[in-house]
């Protein structure tokens, strides 16, 4: 397929892991389509991380939020289709990042139906549809599924480039080399986003770590994770603090924040070592991501702010289960960047135990994972991050 889109609806409706992941695909959206009008139909998350970057899209709905039927979800969806753009001329393609039947169905039944004045549209005006499937898919000349993709084989980033080469591989591999990924990553600093940056400052040095004068590199220690703890693939919150505990005392010349919101009970628990604090975030997502982006190293599920801090940059020391590796490893920037000719951006590192479905079937299962996770740590922080630090910085 080679399109020349002039109006794109782009269906964007994920959790927040998903949704930086799909940075580097709204960059080079924009980068191959310069002239074009974008729409996105979206969720209020997205609309929130939408702000912390340049404009890439002209236009967001979001669609997904406090609707209350199919019904009405398709009026919405097919109004932005069918009017969402200047001159109430209608989208020329549809890229759905989401990939479900009813979805699809609906992306292609549109315009067949006809408009809110009773025309239908030409066969020619209709809008092409394009997503990728997990599985061996139908292909009809309106609906274009990328060569089927197993979830086990590749990471999540390059499935969204995958789209967009689909749409137009020339435009694709003329753009790819030269764009810079740096403009992919949010960027939190005192010019930008004062107010979070500064309110997180604020915030540390209410903990004891002055992040204008303090050497000390600073790592998170994030427990939290919806689908972790979900679908059982995330150890015990309180054993993040024993974690936290033992990585303080081996590492005093480390700061070690455990972050938080809500005052889970692991809040409450006792923390004895000078180096170790918790953080429990009164404030919004800006402010984790101002957070995660004054870290050096950040251990976590694999969730939400281990692709913060993939996107970011950081290192991260994450644990998953089998089913989502290597599809969610926290290295989507690292793999993506290092497939240019020059790499536009520097690449962090990134280790992760993969937690397969038995792996806390007994008391020892679990604490032998426990372990070893541990032990992971202990090895990351002795090969990588003091080593990024020279003993004249750390002394002073």
């Amino acid at each position: 397929m080679k399109l020349n889109p002039q109006r794109i609806i782009v269906n964007a409706h994920s959790a927040l892991g998903d949704t930086m992941e799909y940075q580097p695909f709204f960059l080079m959206l924009r980068t191959m389509f310069p002239q074009a009008e974008i729409h996105c139909t979206c969720n209020q998350n997205t609309i929130d991380i939408a702000a912390l970057y340049p404009p890439r899209c002209d236009y967001y709905s979001p669609i997904w939020v406090d609707f209350k039927s199919k019904e009405e979800f398709n009026e919405r969806f097919t109004n932005c289709v069918l009017h969402g753009f200047k001159d109430d001329k209608p989208a020329d393609l549809i890229i759905l990042m989401d990939r479900r039947t009813e979805l699809v169905k609906l992306a292609l039944s549109i315009g067949k139906v006809g408009r809110e004045n009773g025309t239908l549209l030409a066969k020619k005006d209709l809008p092409q549809v394009v997503t990728f499937s997990y599985f061996p898919a139908l292909y009809t000349p309106r609906l274009r599924f990328l060569p089927w993709l197993p979830r086990k084989k590749i990471h999540e980033i390059f499935h969204y480039q995958f789209l967009l080469k689909c749409i137009n591989s020339e435009r694709y591999r003329a753009c790819f080399d030269e764009l810079d990924l740096e403009q992919a990553r949010p960027h939190f600093n005192e010019h930008e986003n004062a107010q979070y940056y500064l309110e997180v400052k604020r915030d540390l040095l209410a903990l004891g770590y002055n992040l204008e004068r303090d050497t000390r590199p600073l790592v998170v220690i994030n427990p939290l994770s919806g689908n972790s703890d979900r679908y059982g693939y995330n150890y015990k919150h309180e054993d993040y603090v024993r974690l936290g505990h033992e990585l303080a005392h081996a590492y005093p010349q480390l700061f070690f924040v455990i972050t938080c919101y809500g005052n889970p009970p692991f809040s409450k628990l006792p923390l004895t070592e000078p180096n170790l604090k918790l953080w429990n975030n009164q404030g919004t997502l800006n402010h984790l991501l101002a957070m995660l982006s004054l870290s050096s190293l950040v251990i976590v599920p694999s969730t939400g702010p281990a692709h913060v801090a993939d996107i970011m940059g950081k290192d991260v020391v994450e644990m998953m289960p089998d089913y989502d590796c290597p599809r969610w490893i926290a290295n989507g920037m690292g793999q993506l960047a290092s497939r240019q000719k020059q790499p536009s951006v520097g690449i962090n590192q990134c280790r992760y135990q993969i937690l397969r479905q038995n792996w806390k079937d007994t008391e020892a299962s679990y604490e032998q994972h426990f372990q070893a996770f541990t032990q992971m740590c202990h090895d990351f922080i002795e090969q990588r991050t003091l080593k990024l630090f020279t003993p004249r910085n750390l002394a002073q």
